[in-house]
């Protein structure tokens, strides 16, 4: 199923989880049958587990749910492909694709679009507060009724100020 669903409907790391509790399982009932004993079954879900799990890391760079249409485009240009919709490619295709053997610039392309998003959630943020912030507080000058003078800014000041520290 994790190789043929659309790759983007699934939980990247539910997958590793997965694939880490058959490692398990597989070991404990090797362990109840004991040491000596050749089990078939067991052997070739070993080797299978073994085989899938070389590529959890993999699979958690590319299930980074940061990953935008143009880190996807970066990806499918390592393996020579056109990119498909979001949705419209699964596993197996990828790794069909040898992307396995792109998997340090994957992973460059995972934590760069992770940055990317931590950056722009901050920047989010940032405008939000702006927005609903009343900037300055005017006073009339002396008793002029058409002149106004800018009263304390010093909150504001302290406010951009932290603003610029968290970027």
């Amino acid at each position: 199923m994790w190789l043929t669903k659309a790759f983007r409907d699934q939980d990247a790391e539910e997958i590793v989880n997965s694939v880490k509790e058959f490692d398990r399982d597989n070991l404990f009932l090797k362990q109840q049958l004991g040491r000596d004993t050749n089990d078939l079954v067991l052997e070739q879900l070993r080797q299978e587990v073994k085989e899938f799990g070389v590529n959890n890391n993999l699979i958690l760079a590319l299930g980074n749910r940061a990953l935008e249409q143009k880190h996807w485009e970066k990806i499918f240009g390592l393996i020579g492909q056109q990119t498909p919709a979001l949705n419209a490619f699964n596993l197996k295709t990828l790794l069909d694709f040898k992307i396995d053997l792109e998997y340090e610039k994957v992973e460059e392309i995972s934590s760069f679009a992770s940055g990317e998003a931590t950056i722009n959630a901050q920047l989010n943020e940032i405008s939000g507060f702006w927005e609903t912030q009343a900037l300055f507080t005017v006073m009339p000058y002396r008793d002029s009724k058409d002149r106004f003078i800018i009263g304390d800014i010093e909150d504001t000041i302290v406010q951009l100020e932290d603003n610029q520290m968290s970027i």
